[in-house]
């Protein structure tokens, strides 16, 4: 019976024991998986996280650079109305007051996008473009006409001041069917510092009034000989 009982109580303590490493194991195991799990996600973070999207970000801000759109914009404009070829008939170089000797130059519209782009006229000198005239309409684009020709083009002192002014007359063909062509007065006063205004009331009273309009009935409608 002694016997027996010591061999119950090694069993018993072998099982306790067995229970013990058991448990031990399990609690290694869990560690390790964790451990290994919360390695691999922080990896995964690590190669999909914030710092690599603001990287991939700040590469497509860099390619899409509003600076870069800006440049592209710029060497697609060179500040002046969209032209065609040059009329070299209402084309000339002479001394406008006070800029000196430059050339005047009427260029057709380019009508490649807006039918209704009108002429483009600029002095110019030695190559280089000193300033564009004033269209008639904003953008320089006709309402319910197309430009047809340049008729004429003067250059007098019409004010008496000492300055060249110019004096423009084009042609128009309206939308509408049925209508006529017909001839516009411009009136471009100078000025000291070389610049020209548009004298828009002006052309339109003396397009208004003058049934033929030519420059010598141009400059008489504002007393200029």
């Amino acid at each position: 019976m002694r016997r027996t009982g010591l061999a119950v109580l090694l069993c018993a303590w072998l099982a306790a024991a067995l229970a013990g490493c058991g448990a031990e194991e399990v609690q290694v195991e869990g560690v390790s998986v964790l451990q290994s799990e919360g390695k691999e996600e922080a990896q995964g973070e690590s190669s999909s996280g914030l710092q690599g999207e603001g990287k991939e970000e700040a590469q497509e801000e860099s390619s899409s650079d509003p600076q870069g759109e800006g440049k592209e914009e710029a060497q697609e404009e060179d500040g002046s109305y969209p032209r065609g070829e040059r009329i070299e008939e209402q084309s000339f170089t002479l001394n406008l007051e006070p800029l000196g000797e430059v050339t005047f130059a009427s260029y057709l519209p380019d009508t490649g996008e807006n039918s209704l782009e009108d002429a483009v006229f600029l002095i110019e000198k030695e190559g280089e473009i000193l300033l564009q005239l004033p269209g008639v309409y904003e953008d320089n684009c006709r309402e319910q006409e197309t430009f047809s020709r340049v008729e004429a083009v003067s250059f007098p002192d019409y004010n008496g001041d000492g300055c060249s002014d110019i004096i423009i007359i084009c042609t128009y063909l309206p939308l509408s069917e049925g209508g006529e062509e017909y001839a516009e007065i411009r009136y471009y006063t100078g000025d000291s510092q070389g610049t020209f205004t548009y004298e828009a009331q002006m052309s339109q009273d003396a397009n208004a009034a003058l049934a033929v309009k030519t420059i010598e009935s141009a400059k008489g409608f504002i007393g200029a000989g």
